[in-house]
Order: structure tokens, then sequence, then C-alpha cells
């Protein structure tokens, strides 16, 4: 059992639908349909989901109050992880993590202290490590 017991059934099903939402707008885009002049004005789907996490911050959040177990949040995390990776790969490493923070073995995770309270240390970098590598490893020739 997590010292910091689990997420509201509330809040995951507000999650849950402003996924669905998203994810059901970004499937009516139609991709390469638009003309070159249009497409600066298209939202991509990175885009969409990145002002999406922070309408969450900005207005879902602060009403349920800080309950994210990790650090960063889940929020901040998902929002570094679309921000660097875009669409595909930031939903799946958003995915990931929201599967791992009610995870029963917390002892793979440092505690770390912020703002008097603990934390499980859960940082991007410690899941895309060897996306960076295989960049690198492309570029060298």
């Amino acid at each position: 059992m997590s010292i910091f017991g689990k997420r509201p059934p509330v809040q995951k099903i507000i999650i849950s639908i402003i996924f669905l939402l998203c994810f059901s707008y970004l499937t009516t885009i139609r991709i390469g349909s638009c003309k070159a002049e249009e497409k600066e004005d298209t939202p991509s789907a990175t885009k969409v989901m990145v002002e999406t996490i922070k309408f969450y911050q900005k207005v879902i959040s602060p009403a349920g109050g800080d309950r994210c177990p990790m650090y960063p949040s889940c929020s901040n995390y998902a929002l570094q992880a679309f921000q660097k990776h875009g669409f595909l790969l930031g939903w799946m490493m958003s995915a990931d993590r929201l599967m791992r923070e009610n995870a029963s073995n917390p002892s793979n995770y440092s505690l770390i202290s912020i703002k008097g309270q603990l934390r499980y240390y859960d940082p991007l970098e410690n899941h895309d490590f060897w996306f960076s590598r295989r960049q690198k490893s492309k570029e060298v020739p």
C-alpha cells in the first residue's frame, strides 16, 4: 500500500474523459490534406495535447488538490513528454506513467522532499534515455 493512497475515482474519470475527448478530436483532423499555408493555422496533435494538459493544470487540478505521489507530477511529466517527443511517443510515455503511478512496488523510486512532502522521484529522463542515445547514434556518421 502506498503511503499516499490511491487517486480518487472521480479524478481518474475526469482524466480519462479529457484524454478520450482529445483523442476523438484528433481522429477528425485530416493529416496531410492541408495546403502549406493552411498548415500553420491548423493545430497539431501535440499542440492540442499540450494545451489540454495546461488547461487541466490550471482549472481541474487545483480543485482536487496536490495528490500526485510522484515528482514531477503526472501532468508535468506528460507535458514534458509531449513537448520533447511529440504526440505518439508522448502519449505512450504519459500512459505508462499513469499506470506506474499506483504501482504496488514503490521501492523502484527514490523518495525526495518537495515543499515538505515526500514524493517518489520519477523524471522523464529516467524513461527516455534509450531514445536520446538512439538519436545521437543516428547523427554520428
